[in-house]
């Protein structure tokens, strides 16, 4: 089943929009013990560039992770003492929909989904697309990357740009937005935070600097009073010293 299903151009192709494959592979400590084919790991990178080794029969996986999931509910839906076994589960609750003991082929399987998908669309509305939740995990990327180099404010703006498309694609996606959003203005006050210790350092012109980067960014929200106010510290400070 895992070559006929799993390893399925079309079923990845689906699977990809309509469902989270989750694995739970019993005996895989026999099968590295007799170093089966299936057991095979190699060498590479992870996302963030560290050394890894993953398994050639599911590329991306590593042997923990595999020994993971069976740590998981996912390795408990099986009831019968047929293997393979595969489980619809419903995505809010984790409660099993549809049962399939036994061998299946993609095409039922993907008959099954999209029976058992068009039942939660009809309960809670429609599914996110994974292509928009992937565009609101690339602009974080890209926001998370500006943040870094030169600030909240770059950032905040950049998302402020996406943000007028991915809105467009939903109530859920536009909460991810917002949440993320929520993150970049605590770093923003993180940053205001600094630009008044540098006030009270007398380091006037850094202070400056982080305040113009942020001062357009935070336009009509709570931040705005904020950035007011340490330009008017600002202000008073070399006021006074002029005297």
């Amino acid at each position: 089943m895992h070559r006929s299903v799993l390893q399925n151009e079309d079923f990845a192709k689906f699977t990809y929009e309509n469902a989270v494959d989750v694995m739970s592979l019993s005996r895989l400590d026999e099968g590295i013990e007799k170093k089966d084919e299936k057991s095979h790991t190699y060498d590479t990178v992870d996302a963030d560039g560290k050394p890894v080794k993953y398994l050639v029969e599911w590329p991306n996986l590593t042997i923990e992770e595999m020994y993971a999931f069976r740590r998981t509910k996912a390795g408990q839906y099986n009831n019968t003492s047929k293997i393979p076994y595969t489980s619809i589960v419903d995505p809010y609750t984790l409660d099993e929909m549809k049962s399939m003991p036994g061998s299946s082929t993609a095409g039922k399987l993907i008959e099954a989904v999209e029976e058992m998908k068009a039942k939660l669309n009809a309960e809670h509305g429609p599914s996110l697309s994974r292509k928009d939740i992937d565009a609101v995990k690339k602009t974080q990327a890209e926001c998370d990357e500006l943040l870094d180099k030169k600030g909240a404010g770059k950032a905040l703006a950049l998302l402020k740009k996406r943000a007028k498309k991915l809105n467009k694609k939903g109530d859920r996606i536009a909460a991810m937005v917002t949440e993320y959003h929520g993150v970049l203005m605590e770093k923003a006050g993180e940053e205001l935070d600094k630009a008044n210790d540098l006030i009270d350092e007398d380091e006037m012109s850094a202070a400056k600097k982080i305040l113009g980067s942020l001062k357009s960014a935070v336009k009509k929200t709570p931040l705005e009073a904020r950035v007011t106010e340490l330009y008017a510290k600002i202000k008073a400070a070399q006021a006074a010293s002029a005297e």
